[in-house]
């Protein structure tokens, strides 16, 4: 057995025992007469070997009641999920290594409500091969094939797609074993990048996994994955707008929708801004968003003549240039405003020179601060602004 076969089937053996615990908690409570179970009279031994091509996430309901679910950002991975509100999220990280091959993780559990416990695990590992998802599933299944024919009712597999990515996901029905009451679990693998590979293990007493079920459906299908540049920096999702950055624990900052655009009797979609905690009363702008005007118009917008500017010839805005880049995988611009001022007493001339970055996306108009070379905290904070995979 060679280094990498050892670091996956420890990675592997992590769901045993994610498993173990979750269905050890309901065997628990069925003992205590708060789950009851009534097993299947006609069980029949299905052959683990169905291949079905469906994407459960897909079309999956997206009700109203989907926007009132609570988000819940990872503090320690690039994780971020949508969940009823009568579900609780426990985040406890643990790290773990094995042998020559280190393995990295997280578990997360999740519990609902209801007077039944539903477990939901996520580990992840951090490989240095190459291998992919295929070759993953390879060894899962050589790894549980004895025990699915001996102890399930039925193995479903399924190709699905988890935040646009390639995912596979196994649906398990599993006898009653030993003390063990029957149980649903479901299995899904997702490798996010070239060293990442994300296990979502799902567990549920039988009784009611068909509700359960769909739930957790409806949770996958909000998955979202982020890169964390900072991780001991707090992170801030926008949902609505699907835009990520991070920012220091000391620092704060405010989305002011419908923010008033200077003198104009004209708003900004949304205007992020940011400071440190202990300043008091200026802040540092990150982020605009305008739905009122394409991108040739935005650039031109500083340009315009205002009250203000009549009031006061002796300042004046100039459009140096403008430059075509890539910004976040898209077509933008780099333009460059000069701001003068000239003191009326002394004649003196201020200049000062700011460059920003300007692009289309979903229709909305974004506008950032170009980064600049001094490294300031700001430059570092807009270097994580991303958008959700």
């Amino acid at each position: 057995m060679n280094k990498n076969q050892k670091g996956i089937i420890h990675f592997l053996l992590l769901i045993a025992i994610a498993t173990v615990v979750f269905v050890g908690i309901g065997y628990y409570a069925y003992k205590n007469g708060q789950i009851s179970l009534t097993p299947s009279k006609n069980q029949e031994t299905i052959s683990p070997t169905p291949t079905i091509n469906l994407d459960e996430t897909e079309n999956l309901s997206r009700d109203e009641v989907l926007r009132d679910w609570k988000i819940f950002i990872s503090n320690y991975t690039s994780l971020s999920f949508k969940h009823p509100d009568n579900w609780i999220v426990k985040e406890q990280p643990q790290a773990c290594t094995g042998g020559e091959f280190d393995v990295s993780c997280t578990s997360y559990g999740l519990t609902a409500s209801r007077g039944q416990t539903i477990g939901i695990s996520f580990t992840a590992s951090y490989e240095t091969s190459s291998k992919n998802l295929s070759e993953y599933i390879d060894l899962y299944r050589a790894q549980w094939s004895g025990r699915w024919q001996r102890e399930t009712t039925s193995v479903i597999p399924s190709q699905i797609q988890v935040a646009g990515l390639e995912a596979m996901k196994f649906d398990i029905l599993w006898k009653q074993v030993a003390e063990l009451p029957p149980h649903f679990t479901s299995d899904v693998f997702i490798k996010t990048n070239s060293q990442t590979l994300w296990s979502i293990n799902f567990t549920t007493p039988t009784d009611s996994y068909p509700e359960t079920l769909n739930e957790f459906n409806q949770i996958l299908s909000t998955f979202k994955f982020f890169e964390r540049i900072h991780p001991e920096w707090n992170i801030h999702v926008n949902e609505e707008f699907n835009f990520y950055f991070e920012y220091p624990k000391d620092w704060e900052f405010t989305e002011d929708y419908h923010h008033q655009r200077g003198l104009s009797k004209y708003s900004d979609l949304l205007f992020v801004s940011i400071k440190p905690k202990t300043m008091q009363e200026d802040s540092f702008w990150l982020i605009r968003i305008i739905d009122d005007m394409d991108v040739e118009e935005t650039i031109q917008e500083p340009l315009k003549k205002t009250s203000w500017d009549y009031e006061h010839p002796e300042q004046k805005t100039e459009l140096i240039s403008i430059k075509d880049i890539t910004f976040s995988n898209l077509p933008a611009k780099m333009v460059i405003y000069r701001y003068s001022s000239t003191n009326t007493v002394t004649g003196e001339m201020k200049i000062r020179d700011t460059s920003n970055v300007i692009f289309e996306k979903d229709r909305y108009v974004y506008v950032l601060p170009q980064i600049s070379k001094n490294h300031s905290t700001v430059d570092q904070i807009l270097s994580t602004f991303k958008f959700l995979k």
